[in-house]
């Protein structure tokens, strides 16, 4: 039976038996490596232009022909490619995605689950111990083990890029940023959401703060940005300071990343460093309360299992964010939703 025969009688997983269905939620780590695969031998890039064969494909991939085609059969039998009736390879709609020349492209974050695989497989070495799975690996913290590895911190920087392409325009379009004069990106990555706020409102000046090498990646954008004139680099560590003088302090998808303990060092330096008519916001997912099966409630679940992990963080209630921020010095004044899944949350210094 060809793959296309297959597509064709394939069942959607609503309608699986329940057996079938869970057993089809066991093998999601298989999964997750067929995207790396696929991502890593540049599959999807391979098949933008039209259909190819096996043995076109595994000599542009410098692959086995018999063991790529078994790949190819399970790339098909998830969706992403389907085989034609000339027996020939293409894409398909959901598989468009995996291709890295497009918008909304998700082939920086398969390859970064590739990253995440072997940490995965520690995930009762951290619930048993509190240790972190990725430390219990390698020795060393994430965020260690990315200044040490060069191409790890590039798969890293591109996935976050991808993430943050979707939360920008959310975040800028749900709140009003020219209120204020000077906004501090504390942790901000490769600099897209400050860049978006910069550009969206031209009286605002802004300083990106983070790690050295971070920075150093950011800089040839920032040239290229147009609005250089306006953005200043800063290399720190932010559990020693953060830059002073801002009235908008920025922490996106920071806090998540680290314990309570550590996300009261940070809070606390933004504290010191911001006027006292400023703000800080919080950008952030919030977990519900209570929780219930949901599509809504999955990707706040899986990324809360993420940081148990790689990092030791966690995804936090709003009751939980109040907790925080108020041993930190701050009052959490209100939380803007926005139409990504993260929130905006808004706070300022306690007198």
């Amino acid at each position: 039976m060809s793959t296309a025969t297959i597509s064709k009688q394939s069942i959607p997983p609503a309608q699986l038996p329940p057996q079938l269905a869970l057993a089809r939620m066991i093998s999601g780590y298989a999964v997750s490596q067929l995207f790396y695969v696929a991502v890593r031998l540049g599959i999807a890039d391979l098949l933008k232009d039209g259909p190819l064969g096996i043995d076109e494909l595994a000599s542009r991939t410098t692959t086995l022909p018999a063991a790529l085609h078994r790949v190819m059969r399970g790339l098909a039998a998830v969706g992403l490619i389907k085989e034609n009736e000339s027996r020939r390879f293409e894409l398909t709609a959901l598989g468009e995605y995996l291709r890295t020349d497009i918008p909304d492209s998700l082939a920086a974050v398969a390859l970064l689950g590739g990253d995440s695989y072997l940490p995965w497989g520690h995930l009762l070495h951290a619930i048993e111990t509190g240790e972190t799975a990725f430390e219990h690996v390698f020795g060393m913290n994430r965020y260690r083990y990315l200044e040490e590895n060069p191409d790890a911190a590039v798969r890293f920087n591109a996935a976050m890029a991808s993430f943050a392409s979707q939360l920008t325009a959310a975040v800028v379009s749900a709140y009003d940023f020219s209120q204020f004069e000077n906004a501090v990106d504390v942790g901000g990555g490769k600099g897209g959401l400050l860049l978006a706020i910069l550009r969206a409102n031209p009286n605002l000046r802004g300083t990106l703060f983070d790690t050295s090498w971070v920075v150093d990646a950011f800089e040839e954008k920032l040239e290229e940005s147009g609005i250089g004139e306006r953005c200043n680099l800063i290399a720190g560590d932010f559990f020693e300071s953060v830059p002073e003088g801002g009235d908008l302090y920025l922490l996106s998808h920071v806090t998540h990343n680290w314990a309570d303990d550590d996300c009261i060092r940070i809070l606390e330096n933004c504290r010191k460093a911001l006027r006292p008519e400023g703000r800080l916001l919080l950008i952030e997912m919030i977990m519900p309360a209570e929780l219930s099966p949901s599509f809504a409630t999955y990707p706040l679940v899986m990324t809360d299992l993420q940081m148990l992990v790689m990092t030791g963080g966690r995804e936090r209630t709003a009751a939980e964010f109040g907790a925080l921020l108020n041993k930190a010095g701050f009052h959490l004044e209100r939380i803007v939703p926005t139409r990504a899944l993260e929130s905006i949350i808004e706070c300022t210094r306690q007198l």
